[in-house]
């Protein structure tokens, strides 16, 4: 039920039309290309962590930033890039970049 609605937010958003850049800013994200490699042998249990919905926002989103994993991510598929920072949980993440800037 509640994944039915964010698809019908985010569908809602992607039908606005701007020449302004977007944004979507999630909790899990958008793609399974941002599970960690050492994670992918887990298989449909990565649902639990990414959703499978890079073929709604690439193209139509600029930038999509989201958390969740607690391993960074910074790629680009089409013209959308897909971005996480996280911290994780204490000592868990020495890659994060607490002073990060993105520009869009």
């Amino acid at each position: 039920m509640e994944n039915s609605k964010a698809k019908e937010s985010l569908s809602s958003f992607l039908s606005l039309e701007t020449d302004k850049k977007k944004v979507v800013v999630t909790h899990h994200p958008l793609s399974m290309n941002a599970i960690a490699e050492k994670y992918k042998r887990y298989g449909v249990a990565n649902f639990f962590f990414a959703s499978d919905m890079e073929r709604h926002v690439v193209d139509k989103v600029d930038l999509c930033i989201s958390g969740h994993t607690h391993t960074p991510h910074d790629f680009t598929v089409g013209n959308t890039r897909f971005y996480s920072n996280p911290i994780g949980y204490y000592g868990e993440n020495e890659q994060v970049n607490t002073l990060s800037l993105i520009e869009i």
